[in-house]
């Protein structure tokens, strides 16, 4: 076993002749003939169940923090869909409670001919002013 040990060389960096022999480096770097590879990690790792075990609970952890999150998104976004859903009622319920527009659109006279419904309604109003102030003004 020291002779396989031996036989791998630590170094800073992987040389460019790594195809000498089988090389690791102090950044995680390793290098076995024409394979490079690297496998960098935070801090050191103890091999073996009981260490799988501890990371497979921080990860279930870190899972459980992100699964609450995503609930509380859509709790938010829950809340926020009733408050949108009552709000379209209410104005389900405005739009129903409002006078139909058919028949003061029938008591209107018909606009003029190439003329704009605006500008018509605008003077059929100042129509109605004058003729409401000529009486107003012949019965003095």
């Amino acid at each position: 076993m020291g002779a396989v040990l031996a036989s791998i060389a630590l170094s800073e960096s992987i040389p460019s002749d790594a195809a000498a022999g089988p090389v690791v480096t102090t950044r995680a770097q390793f290098s076995y003939g024409p394979h490079l590879g690297a496998r960098p990690k935070p801090a050191p790792e103890f091999i073996g169940a009981t260490n799988r075990a501890a990371r497979r609970r921080l990860r279930l952890a870190e899972l459980d923090r992100q699964i609450a999150g995503v609930k509380r998104q859509r709790d938010e976004l829950a809340a926020e869909l009733g408050l949108v859903d009552e709000a379209l009622s209410n104005s389900e319920l405005a739009r129903r409670e409002l006078p139909r527009t058919a028949p003061v659109a029938a008591a209107l006279p018909p606009p003029r001919e190439g003329g704009s419904h605006f500008g018509y309604s605008r003077l059929y109003t100042t129509r109605q002013r004058v003729s409401l102030a000529s009486r107003k003004g012949a019965a003095r």
